[in-house]
C-alpha cells in the first residue's frame, strides 16, 4: 500500500459495517485450533484482528496497516488484548522472522499496488501447510465509479487512482509466481443495501479520498456523481438503494 493516508479512523469505523460482515463470515466458519500465529493484512481499526484474537488464546495475531490513523485507534481500543499485536507497516515490504499458520486480508488488498512483493513477503512467512485467505474487490472497468471516473468530466480531473483492484487470472497469476501451486481464486457478486443517499455517500466518505488524487475541494462532487451514478434506473420510492459489490476470494496454502 502506497504512503498516503487519508484515512479518518473513527469515521471509518462507524461506516465499515459490509467490511467487518464480510471479514467475520470467513473468521466464524475457519476451524480454528486455538494456537495459530496470524497475520491480519490490513487491519484497519483492529476490530478484525481482535475478533481473530479470541479464536486463538494459546496463539497470537499480528495486525498488519499502512495507514498511522488506524494502528493508533487499534492500539488504543485493544490494549489490552494480551495475544495482539499491531505495526504500522507496508505488507510489500514487510516480512516477520516469525512463521505463520495462517495470514488473511479483509477489502484491502486492492489498495497494495506492489502485489508481487506483498505476495512474496507473505509466501516468506508461511510456515509449510500456512493458509492464506484474500477476501478483496476484483477488477470491474464497468463499475458505477469507473464509469464516473472515466467520464469527460472526471478523468482529466483525475490525476492517479490509488485503488489496484486486479482480475481473477491476475490473481492465478501472482500466486503461481510466489510459489503456491494449491490455491482456488472465485469471483462472486454481494448484494449491499443502504438505507439512503445518505448513507451510501457516508460509505464512500470512507474510502473515496484516499482512492484518487483529486483537488480536496472536488472530492465531495465527485462523490455526489458517483451516488448519482448508482441511483440511475433504480426504483428509489422506498428510500433503499442497492449496491452490486464485486468481489474475489482467494485462498492458497504454502506445501
Amino acid at each position: 500500500m502506497e504512503k498516503r493516508d487519508k484515512w479518518d479512523a473513527e469515521n471509518y469505523r462507524k461506516n465499515s459495517s459490509s467490511q467487518f460482515e464480510g471479514a467475520m463470515s470467513f473468521v466464524n466458519k475457519y476451524k480454528f485450533k486455538g494456537n495459530e500465529a496470524i497475520l491480519d493484512v490490513g487491519c484497519g481499526d483492529g476490530r478484525i484482528s481482535a475478533e481473530i484474537a479470541k479464536k486463538v488464546p494459546q496463539g497470537f495475531v499480528v495486525g498488519v496497516d499502512v495507514s498511522t490513523s488506524m494502528i493508533n485507534l487499534a492500539k488504543k481500543s485493544f490494549s489490552n488484548v494480551k495475544n495482539l499485536e499491531f505495526i504500522q507497516e507496508d505488507i510489500s515490504k514487510f516480512c516477520s522472522d516469525k512463521k505463520l499458520d495462517l495470514v488473511c486480508s479483509f477489502s484491502t488488498f486492492h489498495w497494495v499496488k506492489d502485489k508481487l512483493n506483498a505476495l512474496k513477503n507473505i509466501y516468506k512467512m508461511l510456515k509449510p501447510q500456512g493458509e492464506l485467505f484474500i477476501f478483496t474487490t476484483v477488477k470491474n472497468d464497468k463499475s458505477e465509479i469507473a464509469r464516473v471516473s472515466s467520464s469527460p468530466k472526471w478523468k482529466s480531473q483525475i490525476k492517479e487512482s490509488y485503488f489496484h483492484a486486479i482480475s481473477a487470472e491476475d490473481a492465478k497469476k501472482l500466486l503461481e509466481t510466489v510459489g503456491f501451486k494449491n490455491f482456488e481464486v472465485k469471483t462472486e457478486i454481494r448484494e449491499v443495501i443502504y438505507n439512503s443517499k445518505e448513507d451510501l455517500f457516508d460509505w464512500m466518505k470512507v474510502w473515496i479520498p484516499h482512492s484518487v488524487d483529486l483537488h480536496s475541494e472536488k472530492i465531495e462532487e465527485y462523490m455526489n456523481d458517483i451516488v448519482e451514478e448508482y441511483c440511475k434506473g433504480k426504483d428509489l420510492s422506498k428510500g433503499k438503494i442497492n449496491r452490486r459489490n464485486f468481489v474475489m476470494k482467494i485462498y492458497a496454502k504454502k506445501d
